[in-house]
């Protein structure tokens, strides 16, 4: 009884997707079987045999491989149409080597690969990158996770499902172009705070070195300490002004807070908001409704 719950359990939580190839094999073994039987030809029965322990050798590997594979998966944070920064930790409990696995992630009836490890030796712990499934802006999330493999021959691929269930926020998509340019447009400079020390410098020697706005306050030319002036930077984003433009505007102001530490002012249906924290600000970036404004 045991037995058979396992063996219950197990199939509950694994498919089998034959290929091309492996339809073409069954054929050819179901009519060489049948012209076996007609014709009585030893040669043809001994054929046969052949071809159906490569079919149980087949099926023995792979069920070892899918089973034998503990996966951890470490997401990390994630940016629209960008690699994936995200790892796989893969542990062999096996006492024979694995091969040609793929790794993914089950979302409703898709199956997105994010890795493929070739080759694990038994008893090993090995940490892989993700390569595939890049994710548009918003929120992303998935039923379970997969191992599947078409090791050895190729005839089918045999997917095992493991819990494992989640969500992540991917940021909008972010154009480098900002990491070395600041553009002026929707640009305010807030409340300066001031660190360092102040000194008055005598103009007449070097006026570059004179701090503009602190100089009309005090009446005289001030000099600020380089990296002691830490001004807020603000870039607004009016949603309710876009048209066809509003995945472009949103790249720019995720650019922006990203590379430049900008703060966030973004005013759509639902008001004006203001976001000092990046994380929070591309956050809703990646999660701001766009239909309205199209």
């Amino acid at each position: 009884m045991k037995f058979w719950k396992k063996f219950q359990l197990r199939a509950s939580e694994k498919t089998l997707q034959i290929s091309k190839g492996g339809w073409l094999y069954l054929i050819f073994v179901v009519l060489l079987g049948a012209a076996a039987v007609i014709s009585g030809n030893n040669i043809l029965y001994l054929l046969e045999s052949l071809l159906l322990s490569s079919i149980l050798f087949s099926g023995f590997v792979s069920e070892n491989t899918i089973y034998s594979l503990v996966v951890n998966y470490r997401p990390k944070q994630a940016i629209a149409n960008q690699p994936l920064s995200d790892k796989i930790e893969c542990l062999n409990t096996s006492f024979f080597p694995l091969f040609c696995i793929e790794i993914g992630l089950v979302q409703g009836k898709k199956l997105k690969p994010l890795s493929f490890l070739l080759y694990l030796p038994r008893g090993e712990k090995k940490t892989i990158p993700c390569h595939g499934s890049n994710f548009d802006r918003g929120k992303v999330s998935w039923d379970a996770l997969y191992i599947a493999t078409s090791f050895p021959f190729g005839f089918a691929k045999k997917i095992r499902y493991l819990s494992g269930s989640g969500d992540r926020i991917v940021w909008p998509s972010l154009d480098n172009t900002y990491k070395y340019k600041v553009p002026e447009d929707s640009l305010m400079v807030g409340d300066e705070e001031m660190t360092g020390q102040v000194a008055v410098i005598d103009w007449s020697k070097d006026a570059r070195r004179i701090h503009w706005p602190t100089s009309s306050r005090v009446g005289l030319p001030v000099e600020v300490s380089r990296g002691q002036l830490n001004e807020k930077r603000f870039f607004t984003l009016d949603l309710l002004k876009q048209k066809n433009n509003v995945e472009k505007a949103i790249s720019k102001a995720a650019s922006l807070v990203f590379y430049k530490n900008y703060q966030l002012i973004l005013i759509d249906t639902n008001g004006c908001r203001k976001y000092e924290n990046h994380i929070r600000a591309l956050n809703e970036l990646s999660l701001v409704e766009t239909n309205y404004a199209n």
